[in-house]
């Protein structure tokens, strides 16, 4: 008997239909779909669904409504906790931050509280900052950012929070840093690093700041440098 290949993106459903329309073709396939063997000769919408979930389709629909709806019912829970947490958070911030950002810092925690992630990205950012003002190491805020176990959009909010927020933030957004620097993402850090050094009375952080504005210009002049030549 054939094995039917699965394509990239195909759900039960589509399987099913696929190995429905082989039958009616007068073929004789099966697949492999999650472990489990379906096959054409026997196969029906509800026996996979039973086979693969322990429920039929419709059973299996009425169980994601109930899941939804308990999730948005968890999340507007959240939300409202992170609300009511809005000043707490503001105050718990401010030691962490330069004073000439605290009006911006919670306009941005208000934004977080009624955001998607109801508070979390700022409250991330409030324990990597407090490590870095604690003079962790950069591979301890590094484990620190694993552990708290964001989704690839949270990882960069979080880190952006922390590069524009902290006073001593690029080492760390450095560390966490993938993929390929951009000419634009440089500006925009320089923008941020010139910011906090205008602003900076700790000469330990001003250095730090002055260093951190060193090794971003020379990634943009590399390049541009690079881009250069490409266009040789």
């Amino acid at each position: 008997m054939e094995e039917l290949e699965l394509l990239c993106g195909d759900s039960i459903d589509t399987v099913v239909k696929r190995l429905l329309k082989a039958k009616v073709e007068g073929k004789h396939v099966f697949c492999d779909f999650n472990g489990v063997k379906l096959y054409s000769d026997s196969v029906t919408l509800d026996s996979a669904y039973t086979e693969i979930f322990g429920c039929t389709k419709a059973e299996w629909n009425e169980r994601l409504k109930k899941d939804i709806a308990e999730s948005e019912k968890r999340m507007e829970e959240d939300r409202k906790c992170a609300i009511e947490n809005i000043p707490n958070v503001i105050e718990r911030g401010k030691p962490l931050i330069y004073p000439f950002r605290h009006e911006e810092w919670a306009k941005l925690v208000e934004a977080d509280a009624n955001g998607d992630y109801c508070g979390l990205i700022t409250t991330y950012a409030i324990e990597i900052m407090t490590a870095i003002e604690e003079e962790k190491t950069v591979e301890e805020l590094v484990e620190m950012f694993k552990e708290q176990g964001h989704s690839g959009w949270s990882a960069s909010l979080t880190r952006i929070v922390i590069m524009t927020y902290s006073r001593n933030g690029y080492p760390f957004y450095k560390a966490t840093r993938y993929g390929e620097w951009t000419e634009e993402e440089c500006e925009a850090i320089l923008k941020i690093l010139q910011d906090n050094e205008e602003h900076s009375k700790d000469l330990r952080i001003a250095n730090s700041v002055a260093e951190s504005k060193k090794d971003v210009t020379t990634k943009q002049k590399r390049l541009v440098r690079n881009q250069n030549k490409g266009q040789l």
